[in-house]
């Protein structure tokens, strides 16, 4: 079975016509036994990381979700959780990324960038993801670094699309844009 983190019921609206698409058990909790047996595991976006920080603090989930070595996938915030800080609201992540980041804003008029996906090393988790124009959200992104496995090339500067390390992923792009990419990277998440 797969975990969605239920940090909010608005977070969570896109991912069950996904996981439906896709035929998997699933369930959106925050309850640690259920989380303790599930399969994978994935840190939706959420609006309001500050409360999705302590909701999780709350349930103890921090401590116990650094002890799990099962897949994780971190989508725009939800990554930036998996990540060591979130400077620009002073909060410590989880640390399963050894990066710094900042919050993804979600604001209406965000600026969003066109480029060009490029995959930097294949991956099972970048399987049948091929070289393709993408729009991604300019608040929302992270340089390229030592976990990028795809970068968006927007001008000369490369934000990173997708990460991995050990056991984790994210996946750092405009949902609503980029639709059957993500689809397909949720798909391919779900057979690791």
């Amino acid at each position: 079975m797969i975990v969605v983190l239920k940090y909010s019921i608005k977070d969570n609206l896109d991912y069950t016509k996904i996981l439906d698409k896709l035929d998997v058990n699933y369930s959106f909790t925050l309850n640690e036994s259920i989380i303790t047996n599930a399969s994978h595991i994935i840190f939706p976006d959420t609006y309001n990381l500050n409360t999705a920080i302590k909701k999780m603090q709350l349930m103890n989930l921090f401590s116990m979700l650094r002890m799990i070595k099962k897949p994780m996938l971190g989508i725009n915030n939800g990554f930036n959780l998996m990540c060591n800080n979130i400077v620009d609201i002073q909060k410590n992540g989880l640390g399963l990324f050894s990066i710094d980041t900042k919050s993804c804003n979600q604001i209406e008029d965000s600026k969003t960038k066109n480029g060009q996906l490029n995959i930097l090393q294949k991956t099972s988790f970048l399987n049948g993801i091929a070289k393709r124009k993408i729009t991604c959200n300019l608040d929302c992104s992270v340089d390229r670094n030592e976990f990028t496995t795809s970068v968006i090339k927007s001008k000369k500067k490369e934000y990173s699309l997708t990460c991995e390390f050990k056991n984790y992923y994210s996946i750092q792009m405009d949902l609503s844009c980029n639709e059957k990419l993500f689809e397909k990277l949720i798909g391919n998440f779900v057979k690791l």
